[in-house]
C-alpha cells in the first residue's frame, strides 16, 4: 500500500496539468501581497484537494510537505468553505493535527467528509494521542516519534524546523516524567544565552504549574537546602551557570536537555559545554540527554564525544506552516518606482507574483525599509538587522514612514514607551519608535523590557519589530513576514545556510497563520546564496574543528609559553589547550584526541600533544583548581599564583582580598580595582588601565545602581570629555547601547569568569600560608552577574525575577530577606501590587509568583 501511495504521488507531482494548477494556486494565494484579490475556481480547488489527499498518503516528506502547502494555499485563497473539512483531513494525513484544527475547529463527526475518511482520521488522531495528568494531548507525527524515543533511549537527537513544537513536547515530557515518579528528580535545561533564560523559565513554570508543590524551577546556579528540600529541581541555565553549579555542589542530573545544541561548535563556549556534559554524565552515567537542533543541523556527533555508542535521531524536514521565499527587486524612477515579487520554487523557475508601485525611495540603502512598509501591511513583520546600531537605524526609518497612531495617549504603547524611558533613557530609540508601533529587539536589552516587547508583538500592539541575531538563538518570535537584505551575523560576515533557514523558519505561526513570507531583498547582490544550500549538515563540535582543521592555531598557542588569555581570536585555541592540559594530568589526553579526530583519520596531533606535555612542569597549581576555571590557560593561572606568592612574601596580600560591594566605598573600590589590575596584568597578560573605569562601573552595578543612572553617568562623563553641554539623541542612544554591551559582555561574562579564577587562586594561596580564615570572601562573581549584592535583591533574583523587577519589588520589602520570605510575601494580599509597574506584575505572574 505504501509503495502504491508513493507511486501515485510521484505521478501526480510530475503531471503538467497538476503543475499548472499548482502554480495558479500559489500565485492566487500570494496575490494579496501586491494588492490583488485571490480568485480560484471551485472545480480547480476540488481537484487540487483530491491531489493533496493522495500526496499526503505518501510516506515521502517531500510529498507530505507539498500536500500541506496545497491545503494552506487553498485556505489562503478563501476557496469553497465546504471543502474545509477536506483540507483539515489533508493536514491530519500529514500528522499536523494542530494545523488541521486551525483550518476547521468543528468536531470530526460534524465535518463534511465520507465516513471512511472520518474513520481514518480518527484512527490517526488516536494513534498520536497521549494522556498526561488526565489531559489528552494530540501530537504531530514528529512529536509522537520523539515522545516514543525519549521514553526508550538515553541519548536522543531531535532535528526539526522552527515552530515544529519542540518546546511544547519537551515541557509535556518533563511534566509526565515528574508526575509519574515517587522520588525527586534533578533536571537541567540548557539554553545558549542569558537572554533566553527568563523565557524558558517562565514557560516551564507555567507548564509545570500542576506540580507546583513538588517542583522548583530555577535559573540561579545554587541549591538551597531550605527552599529546595524534598522537591524536584528543574534548572534553566547557560553552560557557564551549569559549570558553576557543578563546581559548587554535588548535584546529579537525571535529565539534561541541550537546546540549540549546535552551539557546541562555538569556540570556547562549545568546549565549556562539552566539558559540562561530560561532568554531568560522569556523576550520573544513566543521565538521559536530549540534543535539540534546527532541521539544518544534526547533533549525532555529540554523543560519541561523551563515550556513547548509540544515539537515536528523530528528524523532520516538513515545516508546520507554509513558508514562502519571495525574491524582491526594485526598479524604475519616480513616479514609476516598482517593487516586484517572485516566488522561489525548488528546482523550478521563479513564479511571478506581481508588482506594486511606490512613492518611497528605492535607493539601495532604503530598499529594506521601503519593502517592509509596502509589503508588510498584512500581518506583523520582523525586519532583520545585523547589529544593534543598524537595528535602531532601521526602526527609526520605519517609524518615519508610518503615520501617527490614534489614541496613543494612555495606550499600551505609551505605557511601554514610558517604561523604557524610565529604565534605559528617554532618548533611547526604542522609547521613541514605540510611538509608531515599531519595536526593537536585541540581546543587550534588559529582560523585563525585552519580554514586554515580545509580548506586545505577540499581542499585535507592535506591527514592525527590528531584530538582530538573537532570533538565531531560539527567541520565540514568529511573525507573518520576515524581511532580509544581505543578512549578516554581527561582524562574523554573512549568515551561514543553516542560520538562514533557522531565521526563515520564524515566518508563519502555527495555529495562527496559513503561511509565512520571507522577503529576500536584492538577493542577487547578497554576499552568499543560502537558498540553494538546504542540505542537513552534522554539528561540528568546536573541539573536533580545533583538532581537525584548526590544529595549527592551537599548536602555535601551545608552543608560545607567554601566550595571553581572553584574546577573542584565540579563544578556541586557549580553551582547547586548557582542556588538553587537564586531560594530560588525568591521563585521558589520548582518549580526547582520538574521539575528537574520529572524523579526521589522517590528521595527527602528536606535535600538539608534545607541546601540551612540555607545559606540564611549568604549572604547580592543583588540577581541581584549574578545572574550575577551564577556559583560562593554566600558564596564565600560574602567573597569577606566582604574583600572589610574591605579594605574600611582601606582606601585602591582605589588601588583595575582596570585600563586600556594600562595604565602605574607598576600600571596596580600591580592592576591586586592584583585583582587576592583577587580572589584566597576570591572568590576561596585557597592559591597560581599564580597571580605573571598570572598578567603578562594576561596583556601581553590584550595588544596584539602575541601568539608567549608569547610562546618565556615562553621558555626563562623555559631555565633560568633549566639553559640550548636550549631545544629539543619536549620540545618547549610541552611549546607551555601549553601556548595555559593557554590562552584558564585560561585567556579566568576562569579569565574572576572571574574578572567579582570581578568587579561587587567592583562596588557594591563603590556605597554603595558613591564613584560610581570611579566605571567606563574598560571592563577587554571582553579585556581578546578577547586578546586585543586597540580600533581598539577590534572593529575589534567585526566584528568577529580573534585575529591573527585583529593584522595583525590593522597595516594598524588608532588607536582608531570603527567597522563601519573598515568595511568601509576594503571595500575600497586602503586597503593594498597585504600586508596581504592570510590566513587573506581568513578569511575576509568568514566574508563578503571584496568585
Amino acid at each position: 500500500m505504501a509503495e502504491f501511495a508513493f507511486r501515485l504521488a510521484e505521478r501526480i507531482e510530475s503531471s503538467p496539468l497538476f503543475q499548472e494548477a499548482l502554480a495558479d494556486l500559489q500565485q492566487q494565494s500570494l496575490i494579496p501581497l501586491v494588492g490583488g484579490q485571490s480568485s480560484l475556481e471551485t472545480a480547480r480547488a476540488a481537484r487540487l484537494s483530491e491531489a493533496a489527499i493522495a500526496l499526503a498518503r505518501s510516506t515521502e516528506p517531500r510529498h507530505q510537505g507539498l500536500a500541506q502547502d496545497i491545503a494552506y494555499s487553498l485556505v489562503a485563497c478563501h476557496a469553497d468553505s465546504r471543502l474545509r473539512g477536506v483540507w483539515r483531513h489533508i493536514l491530519a494525513e500529514t500528522g499536523n493535527f494542530p494545523a488541521g484544527d486551525y483550518v476547521s475547529d468543528r468536531p470530526l463527526i460534524e465535518q463534511e467528509l465520507p465516513w471512511t475518511l472520518k474513520v481514518r482520521e480518527a484512527a490517526r488522531r488516536d494513534q498520536n494521542t497521549v494522556s498526561v495528568l488526565g489531559r489528552e494531548i494530540v501530537f504531530t507525527d514528529f512529536q509522537a516519534d520523539v515522545w516514543s524515543q525519549l521514553h526508550g533511549h538515553q541519548f536522543v537527537n531531535v532535528s526539526a524546523p522552527t515552530s515544529a513544537g519542540k518546546s511544547f513536547l519537551v515541557q509535556t515530557y518533563l511534566l509526565d516524567e515528574l508526575a509519574n515518579t515517587q522520588t525527586t528528580r534533578n533536571i537541567v535545561y540548557l539554553v545558549p544565552s542569558r537572554s533566553l533564560i527568563f523565557e524558558v523559565q517562565a514557560s516551564l513554570t507555567h507548564a509545570l504549574k500542576p506540580l507546583a508543590d513538588k517542583v522548583v524551577v530555577s535559573s540561579v546556579p545554587q541549591v538551597h537546602d531550605d527552599l529546595h528540600a524534598g522537591k524536584s529541581l528543574v534548572f534553566v541555565l547557560t553552560q557557564e551557570r551549569l559549570q558553576t553549579i557543578l563546581n559548587e555542589s554535588t548535584i546529579e542530573f537525571d535529565v539534561v536537555i541541550v537546546d540549540e545544541a549546535q552551539q557546541i561548535g562555538d569556540a570556547d563556549r562549545g568546549i565549556l559545554l562539552l566539558g559540562c556534559l561530560e561532568d554531568a554524565l560522569a556523576r550520573h552515567p544513566e543521565s538521559k540527554m536530549l540534543f535539540i537542533t534546527p532541521s539544518s543541523k544534526d547533533a549525532r556527533t555529540i554523543a560519541p564525544l561523551l563515550g556513547a555508542t548509540a544515539v537515536q535521531t528523530v528528524r523532520s524536514t516538513v515545516r508546520p506552516v507554509r513558508q514562502n521565499l519571495l525574491f524582491v527587486t526594485c526598479s524604475g524612477r519616480k513616479p514609476s518606482r516598482m517593487i516586484s515579487v517572485q516566488l522561489h520554487r525548488q528546482d523550478q523557475e521563479k513564479l511571478n507574483v506581481g508588482s506594486v508601485l511606490t512613492e518611497r525611495s528605492i535607493a539601495k540603502d532604503d530598499r529594506l525599509v521601503t519593502t517592509a512598509l509596502e509589503l508588510g501591511k498584512d500581518g506583523q513583520s520582523i525586519v532583520y538587522a545585523w547589529a544593534p546600531s543598524s537595528a535602531d537605524k532601521a526602526a527609526s526609518d520605519l517609524a518615519d514612514g508610518l503615520p501617527e497612531l490614534e489614541n496613543f495617549v494612555d495606550s499600551p504603547l505609551e505605557k511601554l514607551s514610558s517604561f523604557v524611558a524610565e529604565h534605559i533613557h528617554p532618548e533611547f530609540k526604542l522609547a521613541q519608535v514605540l510611538r509608531k508601533g515599531v519595536g526593537v529587539h536585541y540581546g543587550r536589552l534588559p529582560t523585563t523590557i525585552s519580554k514586554a516587547v515580545e509580548e506586545y508583538f505577540d499581542d499585535g500592539h507592535i506591527k514592525y519589530l527590528v531584530c538582530t541575531s538573537t532570533l538565531l538563538q531560539g527567541v520565540n518570535l514568529p511573525a507573518r513576514n520576515i524581511f532580509l537584505k544581505n543578512p549578516k551575523k554581527g561582524k562574523k560576515g554573512p549568515l551561514e545556510a543553516n542560520e538562514f533557514w533557522n531565521l526563515a523558519g520564524r515566518a508563519g505561526r502555527l495555529k495562527r497563520d496559513t503561511h509565512g513570507n520571507v522577503f529576500l531583498v536584492d538577493y542577487e547582490d547578497w554576499d552568499s546564496q543560502p537558498v540553494s544550500d538546504q542540505q542537513t549538515t552534522d554539528v561540528e563540535p568546536s573541539i573536533c574543528d580545533a583538532l581537525g582543521t584548526k590544529q595549527e592555531l592551537v599548536l602555535i598557542y601551545a608552543q608560545d609559553l607567554h601566550h595571553k588569555s581572553g584574546v577573542k581570536k584565540e579563544a578556541l585555541a586557549e580553551s582547547v589547550f586548557t582542556r588538553l592540559f587537564l586531560d594530560a594530568r588525568d591521563g585521558t589526553i589520548d582518549q580526547t584526541i582520538e574521539r575528537a579526530l574520529a572524523r579526521y583519520p589522517t590528521v595527527s596531533a602528536s606535535a600538539l600533544k608534545d607541546a601540551v606535555m612540555a607545559a606540564q612542569d611549568r604549572v604547580s597549581l592543583p588540577t581541581s583548581l584549574l578545572r574550575r576555571n577551564n577556559l583560562i590557560s593554566p600558564l596564565r593561572q600560574q602567573e597569577l599564583y606566582d604574583h600572589f606568592t610574591d605579594c605574600a612574601s611582601e606582606k601585602i596580600l591582605s589588601g588583595m582580598i575582596l570585600v563586600h560591594p556594600r562595604s565602605k566605598y574607598p576600600d571596596a573600590k580600591t580592592r576591586l580595582a586592584a583585583a582587576l589590575r592583577a587580572i589584566h596584568t597576570h591572568l590576561e597578560g596585557k597592559l591597560t588601565n581599564e580597571e580605573a573605569y571598570y572598578g567603578w562601573f562594576a561596583l556601581a552595578w553590584m550595588r544596584g545602581d539602575s541601568l539608567r543612572s549608569l547610562i546618565e553617568n556615562r553621558v555626563e562623563w562623555e559631555l565633560g570629555k568633549a566639553k559640550l553641554d548636550e549631545f544629539e539623541p543619536e549620540k545618547i542612544g549610541s552611549l546607551a547601547r555601549t553601556v548595555m554591551e559593557q554590562v552584558e559582555t564585560k561585567l556579566r561574562y568576562h569579569y565574572v569568569k576572571y574574578l572567579r579564577c582570581y578568587m579561587d587562586i587567592l583562596t588557594h594561596k591563603l590556605g597554603e600560608i595558613g591564613r584560610s580564615e581570611e579566605a571567606e570572601m563574598p560571592p563577587i562573581p554571582l553579585f556581578l552577574e546578577l547586578g546586585a549584592s543586597e540580600r533581598t535583591l539577590v534572593s529575589a533574583m534567585g526566584l528568577g525575577i529580573s534585575r529591573i523587577a527585583a529593584l522595583e519589588v525590593s522597595k516594598f520589602l524588608q532588607k536582608d530577606k531570603d527567597a522563601g520570605f519573598i515568595r511568601q510575601e509576594l503571595k500575600t494580599k497586602w503586597f503593594w501590587r498597585r504600586e508596581l509597574s504592570p510590566f513587573v506584575v506581568r513578569e511575576l505572574e509568568r514566574l508563578g509568583l503571584l496568585d
